[in-house]
């Protein structure tokens, strides 16, 4: 199977610099935050978000299985403002409406009463104009900011196992792809094996 595109952790940064709209912004951090699926992240409530556990609870995940995944001090604060902007009482990224500059006073009260949640195909159209705009030379979508996810926690150490269950897959199967596109290079596997022999040597 051909390997996932996956983002270096600079490229990351730099593309999420290249979003401006606040509400794909979120999305897209979240996104790469969680290692959501693009539907995962749109289906999120307000109710989802526990804030004293710092955990993300995915209602809908594939194959209707629920999971929790472990969400930052500082994304719950990003979040926490997000939504005291439009303050939704069913999503956490509400869809705007076509026309709402006809209808509403701002933007904050068209999210607000809108009753349907982003649509996926808005947030497919913003990352591919922030692609655009970012210069990075890979055909990335917001399938590539999860592969990313999955990528660098294996690169930092974090257990196969437990980027699975992040992940919500059904078996180590599908998560070991990722071990093919880490960026742990050969010279830095030598740089290791050889700081292991001089340490073991060290009397």
């Amino acid at each position: 199977e051909p390997l996932p595109i996956v983002l270096s952790r600079a490229e990351v940064r730099h593309f999420l610099s290249c979003v401006k709209v606040n509400r794909y912004k979120v999305v897209f951090a979240l996104i790469y935050h969680c290692g959501l699926r693009i539907s995962e992240a749109l289906n999120l409530r307000p109710s989802d978000i526990d804030g004293d556990r710092l955990v993300v609870r995915v209602r809908e995940g594939k194959g209707g299985k629920p999971r929790e995944v472990p969400l930052s001090a500082g994304m719950l604060k990003r979040l926490r403002v997000y939504y005291a902007y439009h303050k939704n009482p069913h999503w956490l990224f509400p869809a705007v409406g076509r026309g709402w500059k006809g209808s509403y006073a701002c933007l904050a009260e068209a999210m607000h009463v809108n009753k349907q949640a982003l649509s996926s195909s808005a947030v497919q159209l913003a990352i591919q104009s922030a692609r655009a705009s970012s210069g990075i030379n890979k055909a990335f979508s917001c399938h590539s900011l999860r592969h990313s996810f999955a990528t660098h926690l294996l690169e930092c150490g974090v257990s196969i196992r437990q980027v699975s269950r992040y992940l919500g897959h059904a078996s180590l199967k599908a998560t070991l792809v990722y071990l093919h596109v880490t960026e742990i290079s050969e010279d830095q596997g030598r740089e290791v094996q050889a700081q292991l022999i001089e340490e073991a040597l060290r009397f």
